[in-house]
């Protein structure tokens, strides 16, 4: 399959570019062309800008990209744009000590399929600072975070960032847990 696609708008489905084409729609010659095939990081179409300076420095063209054509060293992978989408925010909890409790994220990306990290944060002196699974802690870099023990933590406050690859982080809503 080719690489280099546009729509025939005719017919109203992509067309494969001749080697004239490419040159006229996308300012760029069959050796670039070749160079560009195989590097990126997913089947489907896109979106590639490249180029400096004003529009005129720029050239802008989307790709369909079949699965078995993609290869290329890591510097040359582009990845897919991604937004992380967070379904269900933690919720504030109230325990009495020493009782343990969860602070839960759900999330996903859109398009589907982005692979989510998470790192867990409390609020220490108004800076958000990464929990570690140590003490009270654990799974602190899962969608659940555990703490087995309450104790001393009241009005503590919880948050969680949220990545993928291709995707800006994003932080959920503050949680803030109350022991009696």
């Amino acid at each position: 399959m080719a690489l280099w696609t546009m729509t025939d708008e005719a017919a109203g489905k992509p067309k494969n570019l001749t080697a004239t084409e490419k040159t006229s729609v996308y300012g760029v010659d069959e050796a670039e062309t070749t160079a560009k095939q195989g590097k990126v990081a997913h089947a489907g179409w896109v979106k590639i800008t490249e180029g400096t300076g004003g529009r005129a420095g720029r050239v802008h063209y989307e790709t369909l990209v079949a699965a078995s054509s993609m290869t290329g060293d890591a510097e040359d992978t582009k990845f897919q744009d991604l937004t992380i989408l967070i379904n269900t925010q933690p919720a504030n909890r109230s325990v009495t000590a020493p009782a343990a409790t969860t602070f839960t994220v759900a999330a996903s990306t859109t398009p589907g399929g982005g692979s989510l990290s998470y790192q867990w944060q409390i609020l220490v002196s108004d800076t958000w600072t990464n929990i570690t699974n140590a003490g009270v802690y654990s799974t602190a870099t899962t969608a659940t975070l555990n703490i087995s023990d309450s104790s001393g933590l009241n009005g503590e406050q919880y948050r969680v960032r949220i990545s993928a690859t291709g995707a800006d982080t994003v932080n959920s809503q503050a949680a803030t847990l109350t022991v009696a």
